[in-house]
């Protein structure tokens, strides 16, 4: 299945998206505001291998997403809607952008997309997300988006920055 808007398609990923995912995979800003430090070849490799099982599974309860920017038909990013159990009624947002393609409103218009698919496809009542306190552009995109702020997280010495986590939701309309 494929989603789109006005500049992008949200596509299932293939084998052949390897390269253009390790270049947000293996750029270390990607992961300043994550609980992970990295991400090696051998894991961006069994990704793309569990992503084409996915489908088979039942029920499915992860759909990951490749972005592609159609102008330039590039993947750019990733983005993927996890459901929460035991129900399945909620679900949980994440999502990375290259670094190239940042600042240009290409993630609140992915976003946008993949909450439509979750309301009215897969029929959830609410969408999660979280990002790192400090992470304002993800916040930002979340805010856009329609996702209001459940907790603003708190920075705590012990742990350090990247622990600090802040909660959105979106509730279906």
């Amino acid at each position: 299945m494929q989603l789109k808007s006005e500049r992008l398609l949200l596509r299932e990923f293939v084998e052949s998206d390897f390269t253009e995912l390790r270049e947000i995979e293996s750029d270390p800003e990607i992961f300043r505001y994550r609980s992970r430090t990295a991400i090696s070849e051998a894991e961006t490799m069994l990704f793309l291998q569990e992503c084409k099982q996915l489908g088979l599974t039942s029920p499915q309860t992860k759909y990951p997403w490749a972005i592609i920017l159609q102008a330039e038909h590039r993947l750019v990013g990733q983005i993927g809607l996890t459901l929460i159990p035991p129900i399945f009624k909620e679900g949980f947002l994440w999502f990375s952008l290259n670094r190239k393609y940042w600042s240009q409103g290409i993630m609140t218009e992915a976003v946008s997309c993949l909450l439509e698919y979750g309301y009215y496809h897969l029929n959830l009542e609410a969408i999660h997300a979280y990002c790192h306190l400090e992470n304002i552009a993800s916040r930002r995109v979340l805010e856009k988006a329609g996702f209001g702020l459940v907790d603003p997280g708190v920075q705590d010495e012990k742990v350090g920055q990247n622990q600090a986590e802040c909660h959105y939701i979106r509730v279906k309309k």
